[in-house]
């Protein structure tokens, strides 16, 4: 495990350390940040996350002590965040968010599959609210990240107005109103937003379609009680979740940043919409087809992308999305310096 940790730690620095020509500081700065994110989570993290069951799954739902992990999570969290802000320095807004979804990818890899909590919940209302529970899940892992973002905001906001504090007059309360009202108006119908919505919702259906095609499995013939025979699925292995979930988030973010010259924001979501799709749907169809209590470790080929832990939706998907926006504005600026 610490040598599959080793290469995720390697595969994640490479790949933001040659985002665009950027200079060798700014690339130091963001393989720290994300070492950081990783060495923290999965020594001192995991340590408190870890299942008693060495294969078992990282889920609040099926944790031995979720209170105690929830609040250690939250605290290295912050803790992460910062020493990435400490370590980014002015380049703090778009480096210090890496840490957290960084340390959320280390639990993805050290976590083990979703094949226990099948065997446990093997009864029709039971497996439905495990997958209700995973939506629930994956808003508290969503919440880590963005509240990385914001910390990195908020620290970017404090240190430009420290260096303004030389300035001698500050405008009135009436002209930061008006701007505020000016900025909410525009932000409403400015061509960014309009891409924003075009690009989230479209990189939401292109990473679930490329989920569906990546995230494969054993299929297999069962028979049901009442002699239907329908076709199920084993859940798919780790790493070929791991690899579907980055895979698809990245390429799917990368083309529509590449259409649309989307913001970076408008991509965040993506990977929580469609975690939330993916166990809504398999909270449904566990009902309709009552696979559970005759096959408890085979699902539905279309919940293949439900076996997808939430804690690898968000930590791979986030970083994924991450480095999707970064490569397309990569190629464009390539294009444009070669035509």
């Amino acid at each position: 495990m610490a040598f599959v940790l080793k290469n995720l730690a390697l595969a994640l620095s490479l790949q933001y350390f040659n985002l665009m020509n950027t200079p060798l500081p700014i690339k130091i700065r963001v393989a720290v940040v994300l070492a950081i994110g990783i060495v923290i989570f999965s020594t001192v993290g995991w340590s408190f996350a870890r299942p008693w069951d060495p294969v078992g799954d990282l889920t609040v739902l099926s944790h031995h002590q979720p209170l105690r992990m929830i609040f250690m999570v939250l605290l290295l969290a912050l803790i992460s965040t910062a020493l990435a802000i400490v370590v980014s320095g002015r380049w703090v807004r778009e480096i210090a968010p890496l840490a957290v979804p960084a340390g959320l990818s280390a639990f993805s890899v050290l976590t083990g599959g979703i094949f226990a909590l099948l065997l446990k919940h093997n009864q029709l209302p039971g497996r439905s609210r495990m997958f209700h529970h995973f939506s629930g899940e994956a808003v508290f892992w969503f919440v880590l990240v963005i509240a990385g973002f914001i910390l990195a905001h908020l620290s970017f906001v404090f240190f430009r107005r420290g260096s303004a504090a030389k300035s001698p007059s500050a405008p009135p309360p009436e002209a930061k109103t008006a701007f505020i009202k000016r900025f909410v108006t525009n932000f409403i119908n400015s061509r960014e937003t309009r891409a924003a919505i075009l690009a989230l919702i479209g990189t939401c259906i292109v990473a679930a379609i490329l989920l569906m095609l990546l995230a494969q499995s054993q299929a297999v013939k069962i028979t049901l009680p009442n002699q239907r025979v329908i076709s199920a699925a084993s859940v798919p292995d780790l790493g070929q979740n791991i690899f579907a979930v980055f895979t698809a988030f990245l390429l799917a973010t990368m083309l529509f940043q590449h259409l649309l010259s989307a913001p970076l924001w408008s991509f965040i979501p993506a990977p929580l919409i469609v975690a939330v799709f993916a166990y809504s749907g398999a909270a449904h169809q566990v009902i309709q087809v009552p696979l559970a209590q005759v096959a408890p470790t085979f699902i539905l080929p279309s919940m293949r992308i439900a076996t997808i832990l939430p804690v690898q939706y968000i930590g791979l998907g986030t970083l994924a999305v991450i480095a999707g926006y970064w490569f397309s504005i990569r190629a464009r600026r390539i294009r444009q310096f070669t035509t």
